[in-house]
């Protein structure tokens, strides 16, 4: 994670991820999330006249957008509730209803990893975790193939290209 990394890992994984997120690359993402608005829009209005959490609105806004720029998947999680993809990824990263435990690790990695992993502590859910891993490596090897013969534009095809570079 970018976020404990000092010194030259830093620097190294700082210079792979930087070209990603050029002005341009970041404009390209804008029909995707403007797309995902008309959906939010589109399932706000089907709710009219009922009780409407806004919190999972915006969090499944935020997921769809995350899940079609980041690994080019439409997910449409709007009306299945069910979505599986949905499901793992929120237990994944504790937003699943077990908040806390998922706080107290995540806190604890970020204060000393090594406490961390002394503890044998995870914060997150091992299945899940792997479910959401096979989409990755599935994503990353649909999107080198993609890049092989020149047909995607995707953060994560820039991303792959990027480390295979390095």
């Amino acid at each position: 994670m970018m976020i404990n990394m000092t010194g030259e890992e830093w620097r190294v994984n700082r210079s792979i991820v930087t070209p990603i997120f050029t002005s341009g690359r970041l404009k390209g993402v804008v029909p995707t999330i403007h797309k995902s608005g008309k959906s939010l829009i589109k399932h706000m209005e089907a709710l009219v006249g009922e009780a409407a959490n806004s919190k999972d609105l915006f969090a499944t806004y935020a997921f769809e957008i995350i899940m079609n720029v980041g690994f080019g998947i439409e997910v449409n999680s709007w009306k299945d509730k069910d979505n599986v993809v949905k499901k793992m990824a929120y237990r994944s990263l504790g937003l699943d209803g077990n908040g806390l435990k998922f706080m107290v690790s995540f806190l604890v990695f970020l204060v000393s990893p090594s406490l961390h992993k002394s503890l044998g502590m995870s914060f997150m859910d091992l299945e899940a975790t792997e479910f959401m891993a096979n989409i990755m490596r599935q994503t990353i090897k649909q999107r080198k193939d993609e890049a092989a013969k020149g047909q995607s534009k995707r953060f994560v095809t820039k991303y792959v290209s990027a480390i295979d570079s390095n």
